[in-house]
């Protein structure tokens, strides 16, 4: 007798096992706690921003700028583990998504950038593997952006800097998907 073909998940997307509660808002803790990146990528950003700030009120040496680089880098820590925990643990766990980027199985190049900078706005259900509205990256980007006002500085804070963060971090996760599409694995 001859073996019967397996059903067909959402065609142009390749489909792992979803995950459990647990494994979301674990994998959430490794990949905000546990992994040098993300120590790395906060420092990282703390010396360009202040690098790139032009306040001319203040004594511009190596200690000052270590100083506050280092309080910027704390900011940026801060923002992306609490971005990760309402997107890939809080709201990916009452929406049932997948927060994880799943590369597509598109061959040409036009086809993969539109595929990886569109996972912003879509993604898959947990037990479906069918698209879905990406709530829980919008949504959680959206607490994150209103969440950060608790820490940033009074003069970054308010609704131009909330939606302005809000904004980059889209972007810049598109951004990402578009390097993870081309260049990471699954």
């Amino acid at each position: 007798l001859p073996i019967p073909m397996p059903p067909q998940k959402s065609p142009g997307v390749i489909s792992t096992a979803p995950m459990t509660v647990g494994e979301k808002f674990e994998a959430w803790f490794r990949s905000r706690f546990l992994s040098p990146g993300a120590y790395g990528n906060a420092v990282f950003n703390g010396m360009w921003k202040e690098l790139n700030d032009n306040d001319d009120f203040k004594e511009d040496t190596a200690g000052n700028f270590f100083a506050d680089s280092m309080t910027r880098a704390a900011r940026s820590f801060t923002q992306s583990a609490t971005n990760a925990f309402y997107e890939k643990a809080l709201f990916a766990s009452i929406f049932r998504q997948d927060p994880r980027y799943h590369r597509s199985n598109k061959k040409t190049p036009t086809a993969k950038l539109i595929y990886a900078a569109t996972r912003v706005f879509i993604t898959q259900g947990d037990r479906c593997g069918c698209h879905q509205v990406n709530y829980s990256f919008l949504l959680g980007g959206a607490a994150g952006a209103l969440t950060a006002n608790l820490w940033e500085r009074r003069e970054r804070t308010g609704p131009f800097h909330t939606a302005s963060r809000y904004y980059n971090h889209i972007g810049m996760t598109a951004l990402f998907n578009v390097v993870r599409e081309f260049v990471g694995g699954q």
